[in-house]
């Protein structure tokens, strides 16, 4: 490869890693040796996407005035124009453009017949993509179909897939979708959400052609007057709204109605005027929703002002019309001598081991008289020490939330987030609390809240430390032996007595506490192919892309290829009976749905993931 290839190739590289500067730099280096029409092409793209329009035209002008052979313009040159106009609400222009690569790209099919190169059939994304930017949904469905033969990536059926929604197509929409779920991890959802609106369970919307990344948010966040303005603008791009729609799914499909749906739910309706409103009223109404979605739902609209907390709000709980009355509670911030009384009886109910009791006791408490900070502090620990992590959460969010700076909550709170694994989340208070220590005048909240500091800053050097000797233990598990068509007897032989435990209770089989008795029972409960088909229908999204995947390569891969393609399992530590692991491939593990270990492929060693060999042929089945 000669130095003008290693600039292009080094310069397309940064392209794809959305680093323009550094693209931009490459190509014209690139640029002192030759020029050419497809260089000009892809130097134009970067000045687009740095936001240099004018310039960018100027790159493409050039090839629009040559007459030389080497600067002669091509589809691309003509697509990209077009989108450049489009972006400048240069209508006009942006369709001169579109009809000149669609012509250009016509002529060249005749050239070459039906063998087109793969390279050439790229320009069909590329023209695909200058009708969608000016809106022209018809003509980006009309030229998907015109040019079947040459769809090379993902991009046409997913941009086919937006015009037919766009045009409310929903159920074409959706097969398209349907068709890249393999490739593209969202394709499977968004298609069951175009379904959903399809029969009226969700209301309709626009749907944007471009993928937003993580770098395109944090701009818009950047760019908005405050947070909430910045967040009501992300929710208002249709891609992002698709993406918080998904957790809806979560609901109808399993339902459930978590803290994460929640929020997303209410966020959905506060921050898309009408369309929230329309959604909510659809919730409230509908048989599909689990009742507790239904109180959000009627929550947000007196939130937002659509109803007043005063008012009967209609809606269908099991069938039958009702109504919800939605009741402010107080927050009492003062000391209460009746409520401490409460706490008080509380605390010997559970010295007493009367653990319900004591939660009857706190929660009928807050219903009745408000929200007073120390019994929801009591509540919210009970719930920590039964490992109902998500109630727990929720009532330490709502001290969060009232700005309650109590030392013994904060060392609570932050404990708590520590055992779940938010380290973050912790540094966060303590410079929460750095603030507030330099604002309050109060020497005794002072030096507690100081100490709490330095309790806090220990404990998370100790958790670091113990999870990098988790670390070393989980991975230890990882390089024990394993065929890779290991049964799933032989796959819960590696795995310590926790794991299986951890299996054994998420399977809901506790009968028995030996291991070799609750091997049996997970073997045996797996192998019945209603269980197993209602365990893969609980699956996150993400889970079932691994085990396709899997399937696709014949039952088992490369741990590398996994970890590079859907995700690793670093930072997942070890005692999972404490902290159940987070990321998908981990999750697959402890459920045993799939093996992990080490075996020789051609004489060398690899870590490899396999699906158990004895549910292949059903795990096939069902997920097709």
């Amino acid at each position: 490869m000669g130095k003008y290839e290693k600039l292009v190739e080094r310069a397309k590289g940064y392209l794809e890693k959305r680093d323009y500067k550094k693209a931009k730099e490459y190509f014209y280096k690139a640029l002192e040796i030759s020029d050419n029409a497809v260089l000009r092409n892809n130097i134009a793209l970067t000045l687009f996407l740095l936001g240099d329009v004018e310039e960018a035209l100027n790159n493409l002008q050039l090839l629009f005035t040559s007459n030389e052979e080497k600067m002669k313009p091509n589809a691309y040159s003509f697509a990209l124009a077009s989108q450049i106009y489009s972006f400048m609400g240069n209508e006009l222009q942006g369709r001169f453009f579109l009809k000149k690569a669609i012509e250009e790209f016509e002529n060249l099919r005749k050239m070459f017949n039906v063998f087109l190169p793969d390279s050439l059939k790229e320009y069909v994304i590329m023209i695909m993509k200058s009708a969608a930017a000016l809106k022209d949904h018809y003509l980006v469905y009309e030229l998907f179909n015109k040019w079947q033969g040459y769809h090379i990536s993902w991009e046409n059926y997913y941009l086919a897939g937006v015009a037919c929604f766009n045009m409310k197509k929903y159920k074409q929409a959706a097969n398209l979708w349907d068709k890249i779920s393999k490739k593209i991890f969202f394709a499977s959802d968004i298609a069951k959400i175009a379904i959903l609106i399809q029969d009226g369970t969700i209301p309709a919307f626009e749907l944007e052609y471009e993928i937003l990344s993580l770098e395109d948010l944090e701009q818009i966040i950047k760019k908005s007057d405050d947070q909430k303005d910045g967040l009501k603008k992300i929710i208002d791009n249709g891609f992002v709204r698709m993406y918080y729609l998904s957790y809806l799914l979560e609901i109808l499909e399993k339902n459930v109605c978590d803290e994460i749906c929640e929020n997303m739910l209410r966020q959905l309706i506060l921050f898309t005027d009408r369309w929230g409103d329309e959604l909510a009223k659809r919730i409230l109404q509908s048989n599909r929703f689990p009742e507790k979605s239904k109180f959000i739902a009627a929550g947000a609209l007196v939130e937002k002002g659509v109803y007043s907390p005063k008012d009967k709000i209609p809606v269908i709980i099991n069938g039958q019309e009702t109504y919800i009355e939605i009741k402010q509670t107080p927050i009492l911030n003062e000391r209460n001598e009746d409520l401490e009384k409460i706490l008080l009886e509380s605390h010997t109910l559970l010295e007493k081991s009367k653990i319900e009791d004591a939660i009857n006791l706190l929660e009928k408490t807050i219903k009745e008289k408000g929200i007073y900070p120390p019994i929801v502090l009591q509540l919210a620990n009970i719930y920590r020490d039964k490992k109902e992590f998500l109630k727990a959460h929720s009532l330490y969010k709502i001290l969060e939330e009232l700005g309650y700076m109590h030392p013994e909550f904060l060392y609570d709170y932050a404990s708590f987030l520590m055992k779940v694994g938010e380290i973050d989340k912790v540094i966060e208070l303590i410079d929460r609390m750095g603030d507030f220590v330099e604002k309050t005048d109060n020497t005794k909240i002072k030096t507690e809240l100081e100490r709490v500091k330095t309790l806090l800053l220990f404990m998370i050097q100790l958790k670091e430390y113990n999870l990098m000797e988790e670390e070393k233990m989980r991975k230890e598990i990882e390089e024990k032996p394993l065929p890779v068509d290991a049964t799933l007897k032989r796959g819960m032989k590696n795995k310590p007595a926790h794991w299986i435990e951890g299996a054994y209770n998420f399977y809901g089989l506790n009968k028995t506490k030996k291991r070799n008795e609750r091997e049996k029972e997970i073997i045996e409960y797996l192998l019945k192919k209603e269980n197993l088909k209602k365990s893969i229908f609980e699956l996150s999204g993400e889970e079932k892309e691994i085990l396709k995947y899997l399937m696709e390569k014949g039952g088992w891969s490369k741990i590398g290829n996994i970890s590079r393609k859907f995700c690793s399992m670093e930072g997942e530590g070890f005692f999972w009976d404490e902290e159940p692991p987070k990321s998908p491939l981990a999750k697959l593990w402890l459920k045993c749905l799939v093996n992990i270990g080490k075996t020789k492929i051609e004489g060398k060693s690899y870590k490899i993931v396999s699906i158990p060999v004895d549910l292949r042929n059903m795990i096939a089945e069902i997920l097709k």
